[in-house]
């Protein structure tokens, strides 16, 4: 094998790992945290929390020099941002409704209508032996939904709507990635701190606001424990941010899914 070839093989293999690792232990968390003892259930504010977490290890990186600063126009960042608040958001919703099993299955759901889309609105077509793995994992997905007892028609419709945003998020991720040409770092960079205002902004509307009841933060009860785990959540989501941005810089965002 070449070197560069080679090179580039151990390069993609490790944001590969580092997405799985980091987003595997992201999901568990949150779980822990958005069920009982703690029923952390604001899930703009603990989004919230987690781009804070990366917009700052992302500026201390920035003034360490370990990459150059860069910004996107900002009708692609406000998009990105919105997308992304509004994905997170649900997808968190979704894992709060739905058992892991079941919330994982929605996500692989993304990769088929993320196939569709491409090829319907921006002509960019898959081999056939992408659609072939496609097929094996539909079918693996139509088993485990099956024999999963805790689905239920409000987790289903939440998950649904989280894979139709989450897929144009990331359609859009790799195009502005590549058409402004970004490094994994700068696009997190870049994204980290609006992304943080837009859930911000969604987090003082839904649930600092006491429109709705159980929904409203300032009534629940902090330990110190549960603050520990929401602080576990917020790097390792700053680290499933930065690997998420790399693989698709890098790849796809098939490859990601």
């Amino acid at each position: 094998m070449p070197v560069g070839r080679e090179m580039n093989w151990i390069k993609t293999s490790s944001w590969i790992i580092s997405s799985i690792i980091s987003s595997v232990g992201l999901i568990l968390t949150n779980k822990v945290i958005i069920q009982p003892p703690y029923n952390f259930v604001y899930v703009f504010t603990l989004t919230s929390i987690h781009f804070f977490v990366t917009a700052l290890a992302m500026e201390l990186m920035a003034i360490l020099g370990i990459f150059t600063r860069n910004r996107l126009p900002w009708i692609p960042s406000l998009l990105m941002a919105v997308t992304c608040s509004l994905s997170v958001g649900l997808t968190n919703s979704s894992l709060k409704l739905n058992s892991v099993g079941f919330y994982q299955l929605c996500k692989l759901l993304g990769i088929p209508y993320l196939v569709f889309i491409q090829a319907i609105l921006y002509k960019t077509h898959t081999s056939c032996a992408i659609k072939l793995s496609l097929l094996i994992i539909l079918l693996g997905m139509g088993l485990a939904t099956i024999t999963d007892v805790q689905l239920n028609a409000v987790g289903t419709i939440v998950g649904l709507i989280a894979v139709i945003i989450t897929t144009q998020y990331q359609i859009w991720q790799g195009k502005n990635q590549k058409d402004y040409q970004l490094n994994a770092l700068q696009i997190s960079y870049a994204q980290a701190l609006p992304t943080f205002i837009t859930c911000g902004l969604l987090a003082l509307l839904m649930e600092f606001s006491g429109l709705y009841e159980n929904m409203y933060i300032l009534s629940h009860h902090w330990t110190f424990r549960e603050a520990k785990w929401i602080a576990l959540s917020g790097v390792l989501a700053a680290l499933a941010n930065l690997t998420c941005f790399g693989l698709i810089g890098n790849t796809s965002a098939i490859t990601f899914q």
